[in-house]
């Protein structure tokens, strides 16, 4: 929440309240609480018979392992230190037709 300034970048540069899912954790531009937050994901379907390729890819014009490309949900929930895992649904692939 912002004061109502007319110098507007002066405005948006000092929040005057910052809520994080409902917590305050900034006053007048001052830091008040540091909540853990959460950590949001997609964990899409695909065909696994597309990872040998990948493999085959990542050794080749990769710096990146293909094995360390996962991030398994340990890892996850170990990142959220202490927050919460917000599994966020894909996007269609196509998205519906407008009526």
């Amino acid at each position: 929440m912002y004061r109502d300034l007319p110098n507007r970048e002066a405005m948006f540069a000092t929040p005057e309240y910052v809520f994080k899912d409902g917590t305050l954790v900034a006053r007048a531009g001052k830091v008040v609480a540091t909540p853990h937050g959460g950590i949001h994901f997609v964990a899409p379907d695909y065909d696994a018979g597309i990872e040998p390729y990948l493999r085959r890819y990542s050794m080749q014009h990769l710096a990146l392992d293909f094995r360390n490309a996962a991030i398994g949900r340990d890892e996850l929930c170990a990142c959220c230190n202490g927050g919460r895992l917000l599994p966020v649904a894909c996007a269609p692939l196509h998205p519906p037709a407008a009526p």
